[in-house]
């Protein structure tokens, strides 16, 4: 997880007040109109390219200045995050699609050569009517260049844009690896099949929804708005503390003080447990995304609240009581 000193950071950088209005009208419209191919190509081209070019020219130059780039990295998360949002949308939610899709490494900088041939396809792609995401601008989308969802005779479809001979090119000579990977992704996807040991398998969705408990975090968050700090007893073993900063500054609370006397610093005497802040989501090793974690984006939360817990206006920390939820089990007859 992250430091906390890289937490306190992101949190306080003046330019997480200054995205905020932006970020919120962003979320909104990925929402209300991801389903308008030209709505898509706008939120794409007008908001998050511009925003991510002038995000990795400030990482660059607070990288050769040898300052803190964590907070510019962190922004970088927040505005792939959007186009996250409108691709799983595509994707039905679809977790084995998002997870074959992230099976590559990180395509690396978005300022790059060859990127006025990918923009110039997804505009002819969003005229022609196709919702279409270029990867770039994703976390997750690492094969192929530009995915294009929803076809009639296929789910999802792979381009790699070339300006010479390529996939997509009738001129093209050798299949390469990238195609290869495109191949295999766009088979596992629209045919529900993974390969094992050389052979093809089925692949079945489970039909089972995780329970969430995304109308407590929403309760602690209008509570917070109130009181500047408030928490919920989810259950015996998950905890939430929520911190609005602005309702914390006009009450003129300690939070510290305010915690310590709510028994909120420190878990019961003689139990383990471990926290996790809602900062933490931007949190990766070795710059890759945690794969396995949707992007807040997707949150079926207001959209306010959401654009509150992105832009670090609240804080959002789930405690998790291990011996509690070892206790569970052990009633149960399991031996721990």
């Amino acid at each position: 997880m992250l430091e906390q000193q890289d937490a306190i950071k992101i949190l306080t950088h003046p330019l997480l007040e200054g995205i905020y209005p932006e970020v919120l009208q962003v979320i909104r419209l990925s929402r209300k109109f991801f389903a308008y191919p030209q709505a898509a190509f706008d939120i794409q081209t007008k908001f998050v390219l511009p925003r991510l070019i002038q995000i990795e020219k400030a990482l660059k130059s607070t990288k050769e200045a040898g300052d803190h780039t964590y907070p510019y990295k962190y922004l970088n998360r927040v505005y792939k995050w959007i186009v996250d949002g409108l691709a799983l949308r595509y994707l039905g939610f679809n977790p084995n699609a998002y997870r074959i899709l992230s099976d590559n490494r990180s395509p690396g900088g978005i300022i790059k050569s060859g990127q006025q041939a990918e923009l110039k396809e997804l505009e002819a792609l969003a005229s022609a009517g196709k919702l279409a995401i270029l990867a770039d601008l994703t976390h997750f989308i690492r094969i192929g260049d530009i995915a294009i969802f929803r076809q009639k005779d296929r789910y999802l479809e792979l381009k790699e844009i070339k300006s010479k001979s390529g996939r997509n090119s009738e001129k093209k000579e050798k299949v390469s690896l990238q195609e290869k990977r495109m191949q295999s992704a766009e088979s596992m996807i629209n045919d529900h099949v993974c390969v094992l040991n050389g052979k093809k398998s089925g692949i079945d969705i489970m039909p089972i929804y995780a329970k969430t408990y995304l109308n407590s975090v929403r309760a602690g968050m209008l509570r917070a708005e109130r009181d500047g700090v408030s928490y919920v007893d989810v259950d015996s073993s998950v905890k939430l503390i929520v911190l609005d900063f602005s309702s914390i500054h006009r009450l003129g609370l300690d939070i510290g003080t305010t915690l310590s006397n709510k028994g909120l610093l420190s878990p019961p005497e003689g139990h383990q447990g471990g926290s996790f802040l809602s900062i933490d989501l931007a949190w990766a090793e070795h710059g890759e995304f945690a794969r396995g974690v949707f992007p807040p984006t997707v949150l079926k939360l207001p959209t306010r609240l959401l654009a509150d817990m992105i832009c670090g206006k609240k804080l959002v920390t789930v405690y998790f009581d291990f011996t509690n939820f070892c206790s569970k089990f052990e009633q149960l007859g399991f031996d721990v």
